[in-house]
């Protein structure tokens, strides 16, 4: 089966990548003064100069924990959508770059090719029960699309987009109860591994990903959750009262708090 996976399931890849190693992206990260510096708690100490020892920064050894978790680029954004708000979204991507293609579901039946031409020509179906998956795809920019046929099993048959290696963007949503909601997740993955190999995709695609990205996070509000931002009709509904925004079972505030 090619669903099995060495990470936990529904976790994101890139997490669990040390930062050590991750290249800087000059067009994703140019702008952002988070990722051109060591955070202030695991800054590295300056050692005093001896005669046998070069002068410079280093890696305390007592701070293994600080040198796993420095800030790494990212390549999602969190953010309550209704789906007017998605809608509206999607249309504004369209629109800034024409050639957006979206379809839904994860698992397929026909040719793979056709989501770029014409995603309404194949079956498709969601993989979990209570989540829904949006795939955003390219013309000019997502050249690579992979997917793996399930032999057996409840979806024997179908075939399985490869978020992993396949170019595109994934909106994925969480279906709440009434009068909730919870923030979706668009996300894109720029490096895969295979192995002991660590492979970069086509950087065409990672720079319209990663530009888009951006872009949408300067549309969007930020909520009281400085990670998780807001749609305006999210936002509309949550301020009177019709909506309640959650995340971990927690509630979320539509708006940040004003400052003592």
């Amino acid at each position: 089966m090619h669903d099995e996976k060495m990470l936990p399931a529904r976790s994101d890849p890139l997490r669990y990548i040390d930062a050590r190693f991750e290249p800087r992206d000059p067009v994703f990260d140019a702008e952002d003064p988070i990722f051109c510096e060591r955070p202030p708690a695991c800054r590295a100490r300056r050692r005093p100069r001896t005669a046998g020892a070069p002068s410079g920064d280093r890696w305390p050894s007592s701070d293994p924990f600080c040198a796993m978790v420095r800030p790494m680029p990212a390549r999602q954004l969190w953010a309550f959508l209704t789906e007017r708000d998605v809608e509206e979204l999607l249309a504004q991507i369209a629109a800034r770059e024409p050639g957006l293609v979206t379809s839904q579901g994860r698992y397929l039946r026909g040719d793979a090719r056709a989501l770029l031409d014409d995603p309404s020509a194949l079956e498709r179906r969601e993989s979990v029960s209570g989540e829904r998956r949006t795939y955003l795809f390219h013309r000019k920019h997502s050249a690579e699309i992979v997917t793996h046929v399930q032999p057996e099993g409840p979806f024997g048959g179908w075939a399985q987009i490869d978020e992993e290696r396949t170019d595109c963007l994934v909106l994925l949503r969480k279906d709440a109860r009434p009068g909730e909601l919870e923030p979706a997740r668009l996300y894109a993955h720029v490096t895969y591994w295979r192995a002991a190999d660590k492979a970069r995709k086509r950087p065409m695609f990672s720079i319209w990903a990663g530009q888009t990205l951006k872009w949408l996070a300067s549309q969007l509000r930020p909520s009281s959750s400085k990670m998780i931002r807001i749609g305006p009709d999210a936002l509309k509904r949550a301020t009177a009262g019709e909506l309640r925004l959650t995340y971990l079972y927690r509630t979320i505030a539509p708006e940040p708090e004003a400052p003592p």
